[in-house]
């Protein structure tokens, strides 16, 4: 697993570019942007000096050569952290720092952030990662007449709230009913994705000491075992992210 970046300037450019950023992963120069235009991602309305700029994104691409997933921002300024990325794939299931651990009678919870550090415009992935205890399962999002596992964010101007993702649900047939529901009783991730807001306050608030944000929510859910189900249950969870400056 790498990550790289391409752009359309020379060597120079990204040399200079990433000494003075501290950049360690490579970054190609795409000179004619060749590659550019065979990702079909030149930006055709570039002009002048501007002419053969992509538009910008980020591809994963497997050991085979094949792109797995993509991701494109409406605004350039706005970009999903390589952390965030790497996240949504099968192996990054551990990704995440700062973890946090609560254990209820039903389930154990660890939440966690794909990146403690982001300054305004980054995409990052809030992670709660479920492990239901024996014989307990909780209902999934599209269960009908029951109560699924779901997260709410407090609202907060400083961020913008993705669609959450969360696995394929196990089917879970209740033979006393003769019903099927759709439930995890197994370890399940929920991945909560932000942007952080680029307003001009946001712009300025990482210029102060210490400046970080803070974004918590409720994470709510109905256990059941194979015998009974449990009272709904609403667990308060946060995370904190430190605020850098913007460099775009």
């Amino acid at each position: 697993m790498g990550l790289a970046a391409i752009s359309y300037d020379t060597p120079e450019t990204l040399k200079a570019f990433a000494e003075a950023r501290g950049i360690t992963f490579p970054l190609l120069s795409d000179r004619n942007s060749e590659t550019i235009r065979r990702y079909n991602i030149l930006n055709q309305g570039a002009t002048g000096r501007s002419r053969g700029i992509p538009h910008p994104g980020t591809f994963l691409v497997d050991a085979r050569g094949i792109v797995t997933a993509r991701s494109f921002e409406e605004r350039y300024q706005e970009r999903a952290s390589a952390a965030s990325l790497l996240s949504r794939l099968p192996e990054g299931a551990a990704a995440g720092s700062d973890s946090s651990r609560t254990e209820t009678h039903h389930l154990i919870l660890t939440t966690s952030i794909s990146d403690r550090r982001a300054p305004p415009g980054t995409r990052v992935s809030l992670l709660l990662d479920v492990v239901p205890k024996p014989k307990m399962h909780v209902y999934a999002p599209g269960q009908q007449d029951m109560i699924p596992i779901t997260l709410t964010l407090t609202a907060d101007a400083a961020f913008a709230a993705h669609e959450p993702r969360l696995p394929k649900p196990e089917k879970y047939f209740f033979a006393p009913l003769q019903e099927t529901y759709l439930v995890y009783s197994s370890p399940f991730r929920i991945a909560q994705d932000i942007t952080i807001a680029v307003t001009p306050e946001m712009r300025k608030r990482p210029a102060a000491p210490g400046a970080s944000l803070r974004v918590s929510g409720t994470l709510r859910y109905q256990a059941c075992d194979d015998k009974l189900c449990y009272m709904p249950q609403e667990l308060p969870v946060a995370w904190t992210i430190e605020l850098q400056p913007m460099e775009r």
